[in-house]
């Protein structure tokens, strides 16, 4: 159970496949499509280096658990983010870098992203390349 949640989303398949692990005492759970299940291999790992990178520079995740699903495209919801992510391993990491990042300013501040998405984009995105250097090193972050 969750508080101070500002909307409500939800997913399922009969393809999906569960990883999980804990950062921080937050739950860290991927569903990749067995189609893209090697892929998707290090989704928790990202999800982990996010709760921890992002916890430290702005302030603690506030909910028990991350949902990383593999879906058509990246949305985000509190607790739960959608990536599209097929493709090579660096765009994943920076996909869902970017797409957990949303958990922070969209999530828990609880920002208007109609109204004014360049503020939440713009701190996510900077959330994002932090992320990609510490771990991809800077030409993973360029690339």
């Amino acid at each position: 159970m969750a508080e101070k949640v500002n909307d409500f989303a939800w997913t399922s398949s009969n393809q999906f496949c569960i990883d999980s692990g804990s950062q921080n005492g937050v739950a860290v759970v991927a569903y990749p499509l067995r189609s893209k299940a090697k892929l998707w291999e290090n989704a928790v790992l990202y999800g982990k280096q996010s709760i921890e990178t992002f916890s430290d520079l702005y302030y603690p995740y506030q909910w028990p658990v991350i949902r990383i699903v593999d879906a058509f495209s990246g949305m985000e919801y509190p607790m739960l983010t959608n990536c599209g992510g097929g493709r090579a391993q660096n765009f994943l990491a920076l996909l869902l870098y970017h797409e957990i990042g949303h958990q922070w300013f969209m999530g828990q501040v609880s920002s208007n992203q109609v109204d004014r998405p360049f503020l939440d984009e713009g701190f996510t995105t900077h959330l994002e390349h932090i992320a990609m250097e510490k771990y991809l090193g800077r030409q993973g972050n360029y690339d």
